[in-house]
């Protein structure tokens, strides 16, 4: 193959085939890379080129179009990956000499295209890799909207939204933070270790790591992979970010209760929720799509729970006798965890975004249905955009007057309660995943 590393091929592969599908990035790197039979460190770097190529398309694109006469619009779409590809190695990785990104993408060319447009490869990353201290990026202090959107990476419909809400300076840092490499958190679970056996595990494996800043049994990796070790085998912890265990505190589960979880895939909520109820309560898990539900089944077994049963069916139209509470993690935006889903900022567009709200509110107005009186309901989502959180909850609470907003800050640290009174997290502020969350409580 021309002498092309498997890692490079990997990459451009897995691209090509994110670029002309409708697919998520993530579970398409992960299947390709769990067939690929390559080692740990080619898999580091095939999920960092193929990640940081789709996170910094703009600016890739945007540079491309200074050394090609007819800009990028027209041209062969492998070879437009193929462009960017070696452009992301040229800009951004410093373990790469230049010297090998640009041969290793015309070799590529050569493969998958031709002669002549291997040609036009070399030239093209050649004179990037000579002018790339010097390019003329739009100057920020007079078009900051399209040089945070170009330099950045990011479409300038969520920049502009940014800007008017937060100011220059915070939308700086959050398109800063978004463009950082991820750490992964993990959970503790308590069901099978306690903080001293699984830290002693993990630093047995090598796995470095700090504890969680806000929550006590969870832990930020540092260094390492913490999923190919045995304690991740053993069940004892689960990948879950902070964020997402702030919205289970809010729910305040108890022994003894039974919690409707609507929209219930992939399941980490749901099992910190049975981890919080001592897994003596009765959880029932809802989702739409039975392949993720399966996930949750798995996840579930995998950590030792029991006191979970899974439904499949459509969370806007689900029912059941009344319950103690009910959380409604409801399919969102996105754009609170940006920095993890590399393909994210490209898939949401302003009017999926208005087919999201709808549905929120439709699977916001039947959890509610599914209360007893004095039942607790939280709402939440990944998302920090206003028409997905606050205002969806201040529709909800104008049109259904039998609920009251519960107090957050009796279950959560005073950081998180925005000036509206809900769960509200920022990740260039609180450096986890953005999230929203808020409890309504149905009076008795």
């Amino acid at each position: 193959m021309q002498d092309v590393t498997p890692s490079r091929d990997l990459a451009f592969r897995a691209l090509w085939e994110w670029e002309r599908g409708d697919v998520l990035l993530d579970p398409l790197l992960a299947g390709l890379l769990s067939s690929s039979g390559l080692s740990s460190l080619d898999k580091a770097l095939v999920t960092d080129l193929v990640n940081g190529t789709v996170k910094f398309r703009k600016r890739l694109d945007w540079i491309l179009s200074l050394y090609l006469t007819k800009g990028v619009g027209n041209l062969n779409p492998q070879l437009l990956s193929l462009l960017r590809l070696g452009t992301y190695q040229i800009t951004f990785s410093e373990r790469i000499p230049d010297f090998a990104a640009v041969d290793q993408t015309v070799r590529l060319a050569k493969v998958y295209l031709s002669q002549k447009w291997a040609n036009l490869v070399n030239g093209v990353l050649r004179n990037i890799a000579r002018d790339r201290k010097g390019l003329p990026y739009p100057p920020l202090e007079e078009d900051p909207l399209s040089h945070i959107s170009i330099y950045y990476s990011h479409p300038k419909w969520i920049v502009e939204r940014w800007l008017k809400r937060y100011g220059l300076k915070e939308t700086l840092s959050l398109c800063q933070w978004n463009n950082k490499r991820p750490k992964i958190t993990i959970r503790l679970n308590s069901f099978k270790a306690n903080r001293g056996s699984l830290e002693e595990k993990l630093q047995i494996e090598g796995i470095r790591f700090e504890r969680g800043r806000y929550l006590r049994d969870f832990y930020v990796i540092e260094e390492g992979n913490p999923l190919q070790t045995k304690a991740f085998l053993e069940g004892l912890f689960q990948v879950q970010d902070q964020s997402a265990g702030l919205a289970c505190l809010l729910l305040r589960p108890k022994p003894g209760e039974r919690i409707v979880d609507l929209c219930a895939a992939p399941g980490g909520k749901l099992c910190y929720i049975a981890q919080l109820s001592e897994d003596k309560g009765k959880i029932v898990g809802v989702d739409i799509n039975g392949k993720r539900l399966n996930l949750v089944r798995e996840n579930c077994l995998s950590l030792g729970i029991k006191s979970f049963s899974l439904i499949r069916g459509d969370g806007r139209y689900f029912h059941t006798k009344p319950v103690d509470k009910v959380l409604v993690d409801a399919p969102c935006s996105g754009l609170g965890v940006l920095s993890k889903k590399a393909d994210l900022r490209w898939k949401m567009t302003p009017q999926r975004l208005e087919r999201l709200v709808a549905l929120q509110r439709e699977l916001l107005q039947n959890g509610a249905t599914l209360l007893k009186r004095g039942g607790l309901l939280v709402y939440s989502t990944c998302t920090i955009e206003p028409e997905e959180n606050q205002l969806m909850v201040e529709a909800f609470l104008n049109e259904n007057k039998e609920f009251e907003r519960e107090n957050v800050a009796d279950s959560i640290s005073r950081d998180f309660v925005d000036r509206d009174g809900f769960l509200l997290t920022l990740p260039h502020i609180h450096h986890i995943d953005g999230s929203f969350s808020a409890g309504l409580r149905k009076k008795g």
